[in-house]
């Protein structure tokens, strides 16, 4: 019984595909057209990195290589933990947001700017590695970059006025941000494929409940 059930449905499902296909082939090869166009709209996003090291306590820097990555030695009293809160404070996004203007470019306080900008911040730490990537994506590719060596400036300013390390510097730079030169985003590929088998799943299923109705009617 529960075979003949199981066989029934899967007649069905195969019946709807056959019955309607013209319909799903049809509905699911225009939504990528649709979400191509609305992408090619939709503004760009551009996303600038930076990628930092630690010094240790003699001011020179000790690298070893694991996993193909390049790590320094010990830092002088402070860890990649406590910079990477450092720089997702209050005080520091704040000096960031004053130094750039972004509350003109946000349309909105500095209270609000400050939420925007978290959001906008990716801070990424190795501790294995010691190393510090920081990341943000904003929708104009200058000030993107712009923005995240600011965070680098400020950090270092932080540090001079509170004395957070007994060094000059508390991180290296090893790779600054530059402007990006191709936006990162939105993806026109991956928002066609998503819109074609979203597509499909929709169309099939809408016929799928449809043959239903019209078998009881």
């Amino acid at each position: 019984m529960h075979n003949l059930k199981e066989k029934q449905f899967l007649t069905y499902c195969y019946n709807v595909l056959k019955r309607y296909c013209i319909f799903i082939i049809i509905t699911s090869l225009s939504c990528p057209f649709f979400a191509y166009l609305i992408t090619k709209k939709m503004p760009k996003n551009y996303t600038a990195e930076a990628t930092l090291i630690f010094i240790n306590q003699q001011g020179s820097i000790s690298f070893g290589i694991s996993n193909n990555f390049v790590f320094p030695g010990k830092n002088a009293g402070i860890d990649g933990n406590e910079i990477k809160q450092i720089l997702e404070s209050r005080t520091l996004i704040s000096d960031v947001i004053k130094k750039n203007d972004l509350t003109t470019y946000f349309k909105a306080s500095l209270s609000e700017s400050i939420d925007i900008l978290r959001k906008k911040i990716k801070i990424v730490y190795f501790q294995f590695n010691k190393i510090l990537i920081i990341k943000i994506t904003l929708d104009n590719a200058e000030l993107t970059a712009k923005v995240v060596n600011s965070f680098i400036e400020t950090l270092e300013e932080i540090n001079q006025k509170l004395k957070l390390s007994t060094e000059k510097n508390l991180v290296t730079v090893l790779d600054p941000a530059i402007v990006p030169e191709k936006p990162s985003g939105p993806s026109t590929k991956k928002n066609m494929i998503s819109a074609f088998f979203i597509a499909l799943f929709l169309s099939y299923l809408l016929c799928f409940f449809w043959g239903m109705v019209k078998a009881k009617e």
